[in-house]
């Protein structure tokens, strides 16, 4: 029935887990950023799971039917399961408990305290029930093992099953559950398990009590037990004192010895009633302990555990931030890097298990040896050369089967009964030979990080079998091997990002291969986590082993351990994340984890050299002639190997650690490279589709000018040039580049659309970021602005963004800026917006990305339900979303959850062709009215800062909108579906105008699911988005295409007026539309305009899109000869004169293609030293040729606006430079350049026609012009255009 046993905890683990799982996600409406939720959650569960073992142990003995308690437990467990989420809901009592926190507790850290104080009791009862379980069913299935080795491996198989069904519960919930299920049902699944292991047991406990493997244990008499317990001490200390004749007998007289102590166990049995079990109680010689234990051996290595979990806790932490800078901070990552964690712990616990009992210890040596041989060889796999891999890995896989083989035949034809702990050793050279052998065959980052990890495993295998028989010493060397392995680690975290970026870098197609990336995520964190947690789970079966003395004791004696590492974990779950993090930073952190390993392995190695004062008075007072012949003088006294260990490694320690504290505070040197770099740390390669390019020297290295490693995420501004980026975990969320015109109008479009204007609004901002956002609030005459952010290090950070900013920064503390209007609130911004009182007009939320965990919760149904009701009639909430890295049925998804919860909705583009959209929702009219925006625009300093953003008039605001209603957000944020071939095929990027037919035979329309707190659509599916996104990186295209069929300006605007006004505003409005690629929507508004009346600017903006749009009538080129500067010698004179000769030649014959190429033959100097016409000439041979090369469109720009700069003489007598820069920036997608340059160049042609200059006429110079087409002997001076084909009018489609 072991089997059973191991059901009943793999269940039991993978229930917990799952609830763990879906409690951190509660917790995370709660206590806002999600790693807080994660370490409130993990710090509860380790608190729970150390009372519940230390109060289970305690009574665990005294229980008659321990089974059928550990069922009621599991029954009671699922029932307060299923009242968790009505006790935690932060829309419930908790709300007002946030309320009371923020108004009247100032201090940030004693919030965060109270607020775990007051949650922690829901979370305390549901795991101190699951910490019972382990010395419950330890009590039951290893009731009277009087062995302690035998202990030791029972219960650490138990503790190995149950981690590995921790594994499987989150496997399940992460990739399973909770992505098709929802976090309601998922909670009711696990609950149900419960449920489901109480019935069986109770239904079943007949069966399982008479089965177990030894049998229940009645209420026991104490006096009775513990006499008979002593003279069995007594008989088994006076048993050494048997004589042997020679040494030859002396094992079958220790067989006899054995034979004689289970005699003494039985009728110890038979004394206290008990049935003998099936299986006997036995102690093989070769699984015996070498050396006795002592009790300060014993106490130490009690300490040793609760110190574990403390650095166990720690590193978990640190490697937790670490690496969600490289696989990112998404849910599924975070349940990735758990996965591993466990994984780790329960395969180092099996193998401890394994080779503690010697019947094991070959089968385990040869499984752990075959999986380190394909990890060894992984190199081959990464590079695709599958069939290699599998060959070296049969190769290096046979000396293991042969020993295997040997050993087992010697054994079946010998009846050998000895341990074979030397073949085990040579079956661990197979892999340390292939992991050098890899390392050797590759060069790179990840063939040495994997051989590294190879031979680290190795040492620990070699540990767990070569000290078999010496436990103190063995867990001595253990705890120096998890500090030795972390400092492996250590010494190559800050290569993992560029190692996890070379194996998913040869992936081409992303998107077809989202499962392999993800394992490719499993093995990045595998190779940092699994050599350290492999000792750490070895660690509980090796404690126990040298803690219990078997017996009765086995259930108090488990819950004793266990309860002493989990009151270490409790401490390490919150110390690194809320203090050692924030204030030494994640390396310091990790040294320090490495300091409580070091000091604990002093401390065993001290223990192992300690000699017990029992034996030694016993063998003080035997004659020596019996000492020679005693079976038991072995075990009595450590070999001379033991010794020379203990004083060997026991120096060495201190100097670790004077190493280890100048390596993370003053790094000498010789040191430094060892120091993590940053900036490789923070690249983001978990935006996999610019991994490869991250690591390569042409992306360079920018200047990590801030970093800290904060509460909720590390903060880090890079500088390249003169540009700067704010990242979180890795990820650019903040920049003085790009990123400026959708942090401006995050905040600009609210206070612009607001219908009492921006004057004496009160503002909340979500969020800080780079202080953009908040500095364009505070230009607007707002009344207040209430800044929210979770994590204190980002304003901080936000001081290299000054310059754009215009904040204050006056402080040395948070939050550093200090300034009339601005309120920073240290708190999350939807925990602050559920529980306060206060009302705002305007509510801005600019998060992350909605993949990372936790910021999702700002996308659901739930938190704009309850965030609008902060708003005061007329208010407005805006939310940014992107379109990058999102499929298109999530964008919809987010716009459609969104318009669920205001009744009118707006939908603006940040920019041109931006990838970032901003949603505009209130319960009020959102009018486009343009007298309201040109008083907004009429106010102080408005102007200004919105022509950073590139809006230049109100009319580009109007131009900017992608949908114009509630409607038309319902209209899009469908699924079309369409018959084909018999089959429904669903198209997520269809734009579902109304007016295209969709018979219903053959066509259907389905609306996008809602995101919710419950369903955590986004969140789930948006990952996967982000590794496979260039399936959808064209859908950009189709929002900004000419065929949008939404956002029509025609149905929305109001206050143009009538009559000239309304014409001229037409015109402009008209003009703002080509601005911003909407010529059909342009061309509807010229013709509105000429119904107005048509003014000058009428003709302007038509002139403007016809000239825009169609290549015809082009200005004419004059050619002017370029004449020789005095510093140039008569050959170059020559050359350029000659060069020049042929580029009027083949322009003449309309081949601009040659007519380039020998403008190039012109050497670059000359070229540049001839004058502004001669340049002028190129640019316009660049724009002729560009059709078919686009890069020459850039080409052209630059040197037409070097010639802008440079010559504004020349450049007023030549307005046609205006004309191709505004042809070339439109066929660049500049559509805003475009427009501008080309309404010059027709202003200035009118104002030519206007004063009477003839159209295109050339102003007479001193130097000869001609027209470019002219003959060479120069005989034609008229204008002409010259009229080779024009550059397709249809511009490209825009891409992201």
């Amino acid at each position: 029935m072991r089997t059973a046993a191991f059901l009943a905890f793999f269940l039991s683990g993978a229930s917990s887990l799952i609830f763990q799982s879906i409690w951190s996600r509660m917790l995370g409406r709660v206590f806002g950023a999600s790693h807080i939720a994660i370490s409130t959650t993990v710090t509860m569960f380790m608190a729970g799971l150390g009372l519940g073992a230390f109060l289970a142990g305690r009574y665990a003995d005294k229980i008659k039917k321990p089974l059928l308690a550990y069922g009621i437990v599991e029954g009671i467990v699922g029932v307060w399961a299923l009242l968790v989420p009505f006790l935690v809901d932060p829309e419930g009592w908790l709300a007002g408990v946030n309320a009371w926190l923020r108004n009247d507790v100032d201090l940030w850290w004693a919030r965060l305290l109270l607020r775990f104080l007051v949650v922690a009791p829901i979370l305390l009862v549901p795991t101190t029930l699951m910490g019972s379980s382990l010395p419950l069913l330890s009590r039951h299935f290893v009731a009277r093992a009087s062995d302690a080795g035998k202990v030791g491996a029972w219960v650490g198989a138990l503790y190995s099953v149950n981690t590995f069904g921790a594994v499987a519960g989150v496997a399940l919930a992460s990739f399973v559950l909770l992505p098709n299920l929802g976090v309601s049902t998922t909670n009711v699944v696990a609950a149900s398990m419960n449920f489901a292991l109480f019935a069986l047991i109770f239904a079943f406990r007949r069966q399982l009590e008479a089965a177990g493997a030894d049998a229940p244990i009645a209420a026991k008499d104490t006096k009775d037990e513990k006499a008979a317990e002593t003279k069995l001490d007594a008989d088994a200390k006076d048993e050494p004192t048997k004589k042997k004749a020679t040494k030859k007998s002396g094992k079958a007289d220790l067989e006899t010895k054995v034979g004689d102590r289970e005699k003494l166990a039985e009728k110890l049995s038979e004394k206290l009633g008990e049935k003998k079990p099936d299986s006997a109680v036995t102690t093989d010689a070769e699984d015996a302990i070498a050396i006795p234990i002592t009790a300060f051996a014993r106490k130490a290595a009690f300490f040793a555990f609760a110190a574990s979990g403390l650095a166990s806790l720690c590193y978990e932490v640190v490697w937790t931030r670490a690496l969600a800078m490289t696989i990112g901070s998404s849910y599924q990552s975070f349940s990735l890097i758990l996965m591993t964690f466990l994984i780790g712990i329960a395969g180092g616990s099996a193998v401890a298990s394994g080779a503690i009992q010697g019947k094991r210890l070959l089968p385990t040596a040869a499984i752990s040896s075959f999986a380190l041989v394909l990890l060894a060889n992984a190199s081959w796999g990464t590079e695709n050369d599958w069939m290699t891999w599998l060959l070296l890995c049969g190769v290096f896989t046979i000396p293991i089967a042969v020993i295997w083989s040997a050993v087992a035949a010697r054994r079946r034809s010998t009846f050998s009964t000895s341990v074979p702990v030397v073949p085990a050793l040579l079956m661990l050279l197979s892999p340390a030979c292939a992991a050098l052998v890899n390392a050797l065959s590759f060069d790179g980052r990840l063939s040495a990080i994997v051989a590294a990890v190879t031979l680290t495993v190795c040492a620990f295998l070699a540990i767990t079998i070569a000290l078999r028989r010496y436990p103190v010493l063995q867990l001595a060397s253990m705890t120096l091997f998890i500090a030795l392995a972390a400092f492996v680690n250590y010494a190559y975290q800050d290569e993992i990002p560029c190692a996890f970026a070379s194996l998913v870098a040869p992936i081409e197609q992303l998107y077809d291969h989202v499962g392999l990336v993800r394992a490719f995520m499993w093995l990045t964190a595998a190779l940092c986590l699994l050599p350290a947690t492999v000792g750490m789970g070895a660690m509980f079966p090796l404690v126990l082993r040298i803690w219990t003395r078997g017996g009765g004791d086995v259930g108090r004696d488990v819950g004793n351990v266990y309860s002493g590492n989990t009151l270490g974990s409790i401490l390490g779950a919150w110390l690194p994340g809320f203090v050692l993090m924030q204030t030494l930073g994640m390396e310091q952190t990790i040294v320090i984890g490495m300091f409580v390993y070091l000091g604990v392995a002093l401390l065993l190695l001290i223990a192992s050299a300690t000699e017990n004062k029992d034996e030694k008075a016993a063998t003080a007072k035997k004659p020596a002639d019996d000492e020679a012949d005693d079976l038991d003088a072995e075990p009595s006294g450590p070999p001379t190997w033991y010794a020379l260990t203990v004083y060997l490694l026991a120096p060495l320690i201190p100097p670790m650690v004077v190493i280890l504290a100048l390596l993370g505070w003053r790094p000498p040197d010789f040191l430094s490279g060892l120091r993590w770099n940053q900036s490789q740390m923070t690249l983001g390669v978990f935006r996999v589709s610019l991994a490869r390019d991250a690591c390569s020297d042409a992306w360079g290295e920018p200047d990590l000018v801030y970093y800290h490693d904060g509460l909720s995420t590390t903060v880090s501004v890079e500088r390249w040039g003169r540009h700067y980026a704010m990242k979180n975990n890795g990820k650019v969320d903040a920049s003085n580049g790009d990123d400026m015109p959708t942090q401006i109008m995050v905040a600009a479009y609210p206070l612009l659309m607001h219908p009492n204007g921006p004057e004496d609004l009160d503002v909340a901002v979500v969020g800080f970021g780079s202080g953009v956002s908040v500095g364009t609030a505070l230009r607007f005459p707002v009344k207040s602005v209430d800044v929210m952010e979770l994590e204190r290090a980002i304003p901080d950070a936000s001081k290299y963004f000054q310059d754009v900013n215009g904040l204050d920064y006056v402080l040395s503390d948070f939050p550093y800026v200090q300034m009339d209007r601005l309120t920073v609130i240290n708190d999350d911004g939807r925990n602050y917006l559920a529980s306060t009182d206060r009302q705002y007009d305007v509510i801005v939320s600019e998060p992350s990305n909605p993949w990372i965990t936790g910021v999702s919760d700002l996308f659901t149904t739930d938190h704009w339900r309850i965030t609008k009701q902060r708003l005061r009639p007329g208010g407005i909430y805006c939310q940014w979303v992107q379109l990058y890295e999102l499929s298109p049925e999530n964008i919809k998804t987010i716009y459609r959850t969104f318009a669920s919860q205001f009744e009118h909705v707006l939908v603006f583009a940040a920019e041109d062709l931006s990838s970032d959209t901003v949603l505009l929702g209130s319960d009020s009219p959102l009018e486009l009215d343009v007298q309201r925006l040109r008083a907004a625009f009429a106010l102080p300093n408005v102007t200004e800062e919105l022509e950073r953003a590139y809006i230049h008039s109100p009319y580009d605001v109007f131009a900017r909108l992608i949908l114009g209603s509630k409607e038309e957000v319902n209209q899009f944020t469908q699924i079309e579906h369409r018959l084909r071939g018999g089959e429904w095929v669903a198209y997520p990027d269809s734009s579902n105008p109304a007016d295209r037919s969709c018979p219903p035979e053959s066509c259907r329309r389905e609306p996008v699911v809602l995101n919710t707190d419950d369903n955590v659509h986004i969140e789930f599916a948006a990952p996967r988005d982000l590794i496979g996104y260039q399936r959808f990186e064209g859908y950009l295209a189709n929002i900004y295409s000419p065929e949008w069929p939404y956002g029509r300006l025609t149905d929305h605007i109001r206050g143009f007026g009538e009559g000239e006004e309304a014409a001229r505003q037409y015109a402009e409005l008209a003009l703002a539309l080509i601005a911003h690629g909407k010529k059909p929507e342009a061309a509807a508004f010229i013709a509105r305009s000429q119904e107005a009346g048509g003014v000058r600017e009428t003709r302007i903006a038509a002139e403007v899109i016809t000239r825009l749009m169609s290549g015809e009538n082009e200005p004419t080129i004059f050619l002017e000869t370029p004449v020789p500067g005095p510093q140039l010698a008569a050959r170059e004179a020559r050359t350029l004169s000659e060069g020049f000769l042929r580029v009027r030649e083949a322009v003449d014959q309309g081949s601009f293609g040659v007519a380039l190429s020998a403008m190039e033959e012109i050497p670059a100097p000359l070229r540049l030293h001839s004058g502004p016409s001669l340049k002028l000439l190129h640019a316009y041979l660049l724009y002729k040729t560009a059709p078919t090369y686009q890069s020459r469109y850039r080409e052209a720009i630059e040197l037409l606006e070097d010639l802008v700069r440079s010559e504004e003489e020349y450049v007023l007598r030549h307005a046609e430079i205006f004309y191709f820069l505004g042809r070339c920036h439109d066929a660049e997608l500049a559509f805003d350049k475009g427009m501008r340059n080309m309404r010059l160049f027709v202003e200035a042609r009118m104002t030519a026609e206007e004063q009477g200059d003839a159209p295109g006429e050339a102003p007479t110079t001193d130097a000869p012009e001609e027209a470019a087409g002219d003959p060479p002997d120069g005989s034609h001076k008229a204008e002409r255009t010259v009229a080779p084909t024009a550059p397709s009018p249809t511009a490209p489609a825009p891409t992201p």
